[in-house]
Protein backbone atom coordinates (compact mmCIF):
# COMPACT_ATOMS: atom_id res chain seq x y z
CA UNK A 1 0.00 0.00 0.00
CA UNK A 2 1.28 3.78 -0.75
CA UNK A 3 2.68 5.32 2.21
CA UNK A 4 1.34 8.18 1.49
CA UNK A 5 -1.96 7.44 1.94
CA UNK A 6 -1.39 7.77 5.84
CA UNK A 7 -0.83 10.61 7.90
CA UNK A 8 -2.23 10.17 11.31
CA UNK A 9 -1.81 13.34 13.07
CA UNK A 10 -1.47 12.95 16.96
CA UNK A 11 -2.11 16.52 17.87
CA UNK A 12 -5.78 16.51 15.90
CA UNK A 13 -8.99 16.33 18.14
CA UNK A 14 -9.91 13.74 16.02
CA UNK A 15 -9.32 9.69 17.39
CA UNK A 16 -6.61 7.73 15.52
CA UNK A 17 -9.64 5.50 14.54
CA UNK A 18 -11.75 7.93 12.75
CA UNK A 19 -8.23 9.11 11.42
CA UNK A 20 -7.40 5.77 10.15
CA UNK A 21 -11.01 5.01 8.88
CA UNK A 22 -11.50 8.38 6.93
CA UNK A 23 -8.29 7.61 4.66
CA UNK A 24 -9.27 4.33 4.14
CA UNK A 25 -12.61 5.20 2.99
CA UNK A 26 -11.04 8.10 0.92
CA UNK A 27 -8.55 5.80 -0.50
CA UNK A 28 -11.61 2.85 -1.47
CA UNK A 29 -14.63 5.70 -2.65
CA UNK A 30 -11.09 7.89 -4.27
CA UNK A 31 -10.27 4.29 -6.79
CA UNK A 32 -6.67 4.45 -5.07
CA UNK A 33 -7.31 1.12 -3.43
CA UNK A 34 -9.22 -1.33 -6.24
CA UNK A 35 -12.02 -3.97 -5.26
CA UNK A 36 -10.24 -7.38 -4.47
CA UNK A 37 -7.31 -5.64 -3.13
CA UNK A 38 -5.85 -6.93 0.19
CA UNK A 39 -4.72 -4.40 2.84
CA UNK A 40 -1.86 -4.87 5.14
CA UNK A 41 -2.65 -7.13 8.50
CA UNK A 42 -3.70 -5.03 11.67
CA UNK A 43 -0.38 -5.58 13.40
CA UNK A 44 1.78 -4.72 10.06
CA UNK A 45 -0.70 -1.21 10.05
CA UNK A 46 -0.12 -0.71 13.79
CA UNK A 47 3.32 -1.14 13.69
CA UNK A 48 3.42 1.29 10.78
CA UNK A 49 1.65 4.37 12.27
CA UNK A 50 2.66 3.31 15.89
CA UNK A 51 -0.87 2.68 17.02
CA UNK A 52 -2.45 -0.08 19.25
CA UNK A 53 -3.34 -3.31 17.16
CA UNK A 54 -6.92 -2.76 18.81
CA UNK A 55 -6.90 0.72 17.20
CA UNK A 56 -6.48 -0.62 13.67
CA UNK A 57 -8.75 -3.88 14.47
CA UNK A 58 -11.41 -1.91 15.78
CA UNK A 59 -11.19 0.38 12.78
CA UNK A 60 -10.89 -2.65 10.51
CA UNK A 61 -14.14 -3.94 12.33
CA UNK A 62 -15.78 -1.29 11.76
CA UNK A 63 -15.00 -1.12 8.03
CA UNK A 64 -16.09 -4.52 7.74
CA UNK A 65 -19.94 -3.61 9.43
CA UNK A 66 -19.60 -0.88 6.72
CA UNK A 67 -19.23 -3.20 3.87
CA UNK A 68 -15.89 -1.43 3.06
CA UNK A 69 -14.07 -4.41 3.96
CA UNK A 70 -14.17 -7.72 4.07
CA UNK A 71 -12.85 -10.87 5.63
CA UNK A 72 -11.56 -13.63 4.01
CA UNK A 73 -10.36 -16.58 6.51
CA UNK A 74 -6.68 -17.19 6.87
CA UNK A 75 -6.12 -14.57 4.08
CA UNK A 76 -6.48 -11.34 5.48
CA UNK A 77 -8.68 -7.86 4.95
CA UNK A 78 -9.65 -6.85 1.52
CA UNK A 79 -11.23 -4.44 -0.14
CA UNK A 80 -14.64 -5.32 -0.48
CA UNK A 81 -16.18 -6.36 -4.45
CA UNK A 82 -19.04 -4.49 -4.56
CA UNK A 83 -18.21 -1.41 -1.87
CA UNK A 84 -19.64 1.39 -4.42
CA UNK A 85 -23.05 -0.42 -4.86
CA UNK A 86 -25.44 2.68 -3.90
CA UNK A 87 -23.31 5.43 -4.20
CA UNK A 88 -23.60 8.39 -7.26
CA UNK A 89 -21.03 8.72 -10.05
CA UNK A 90 -18.87 11.25 -9.51
CA UNK A 91 -20.11 15.21 -10.38
CA UNK A 92 -19.58 15.84 -14.13
CA UNK A 93 -21.31 19.06 -15.15
CA UNK A 94 -23.69 21.35 -13.84
CA UNK A 95 -27.45 21.22 -15.43
CA UNK A 96 -28.38 22.41 -18.36
CA UNK A 97 -30.76 25.04 -19.01
CA UNK A 98 -33.32 22.48 -20.86
CA UNK A 99 -33.02 20.97 -17.52
CA UNK A 100 -34.31 24.02 -15.47
CA UNK A 101 -37.63 23.66 -17.66
CA UNK A 102 -38.77 20.16 -16.07
CA UNK A 103 -42.62 20.13 -15.67
CA UNK A 104 -41.94 18.25 -12.26
CA UNK A 105 -45.96 18.61 -11.32
CA UNK A 106 -46.00 15.68 -13.98
CA UNK A 107 -43.19 13.48 -12.40
CA UNK A 108 -44.95 13.77 -9.32
CA UNK A 109 -47.30 11.06 -8.63
CA UNK A 110 -48.73 12.53 -5.24
CA UNK A 111 -48.59 16.37 -4.75
CA UNK A 112 -46.64 16.57 -1.18
CA UNK A 113 -49.82 18.52 0.25
CA UNK A 114 -52.03 16.26 -0.73
CA UNK A 115 -50.59 13.36 0.87
CA UNK A 116 -52.07 11.66 3.55
CA UNK A 117 -50.34 11.63 7.30
CA UNK A 118 -50.53 8.15 9.14
CA UNK A 119 -52.36 8.61 12.06
CA UNK A 120 -51.09 6.65 15.16
CA UNK A 121 -53.10 4.86 18.25
CA UNK A 122 -52.33 6.43 21.56
CA UNK A 123 -50.85 3.14 23.06
CA UNK A 124 -49.13 1.49 19.71
CA UNK A 125 -45.58 1.08 21.17
CA UNK A 126 -47.30 -1.44 23.97
CA UNK A 127 -48.58 -3.09 21.25
CA UNK A 128 -46.73 -7.14 20.66
CA UNK A 129 -45.85 -6.06 17.07
CA UNK A 130 -46.16 -2.54 16.47
CA UNK A 131 -45.88 -2.22 12.86
CA UNK A 132 -45.95 1.55 12.77
CA UNK A 133 -43.82 3.65 9.82
CA UNK A 134 -40.78 5.47 11.23
CA UNK A 135 -40.58 4.20 14.26
CA UNK A 136 -37.38 2.08 15.57
CA UNK A 137 -37.02 -1.15 18.18
CA UNK A 138 -34.89 0.62 20.95
CA UNK A 139 -33.37 -3.05 21.29
CA UNK A 140 -32.15 -2.98 18.33
CA UNK A 141 -30.94 0.63 17.47
CA UNK A 142 -27.29 1.05 17.48
CA UNK A 143 -26.83 3.49 19.78
CA UNK A 144 -23.13 3.57 20.01
CA UNK A 145 -22.55 4.11 16.81
CA UNK A 146 -25.26 6.41 16.68
CA UNK A 147 -23.63 8.52 19.45
CA UNK A 148 -20.33 8.22 17.93
CA UNK A 149 -21.47 9.69 14.59
CA UNK A 150 -23.23 12.56 16.43
CA UNK A 151 -19.89 13.05 17.95
CA UNK A 152 -17.53 13.42 15.20
CA UNK A 153 -20.29 15.88 13.34
CA UNK A 154 -20.22 17.76 16.05
CA UNK A 155 -16.66 18.16 16.52
CA UNK A 156 -14.45 21.24 16.00
CA UNK A 157 -13.19 20.16 12.92
CA UNK A 158 -16.89 20.48 11.07
CA UNK A 159 -17.35 23.82 12.68
CA UNK A 160 -16.40 25.91 9.97
CA UNK A 161 -18.26 23.63 7.66
CA UNK A 162 -21.18 23.84 9.68
CA UNK A 163 -21.24 28.05 9.52
CA UNK A 164 -20.34 28.62 6.13
CA UNK A 165 -22.78 30.76 4.50
CA UNK A 166 -23.49 29.66 1.31
CA UNK A 167 -27.27 31.67 0.92
CA UNK A 168 -26.25 33.01 -2.71
CA UNK A 169 -24.94 29.47 -3.64
CA UNK A 170 -25.12 25.47 -3.52
CA UNK A 171 -23.69 23.63 -0.68
CA UNK A 172 -21.48 20.88 -2.51
CA UNK A 173 -20.93 18.62 0.85
CA UNK A 174 -25.48 18.87 0.66
CA UNK A 175 -25.92 18.11 -2.66
CA UNK A 176 -23.54 15.28 -2.92
CA UNK A 177 -24.73 13.59 -0.18
CA UNK A 178 -28.12 13.67 -1.48
CA UNK A 179 -26.71 12.16 -4.47
CA UNK A 180 -25.04 9.68 -2.85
Amino acid sequence: MQDFLFQIQRSSTTSLQFQIREVLVSAILGGHLPAGKRIPSTRDMAKKLGVSRNTVLITYLGLVDDGYLEVRNRSGYYVCEDNLNGYAAPLEAKSTPAEKDLKWRKRFRIRPRKQLNLQKHVGWHNYPYPFIYGQIDHKHFPMAEWRECQRQSLGKQWLDVMTEDTRDQDDEMLVEQIRT
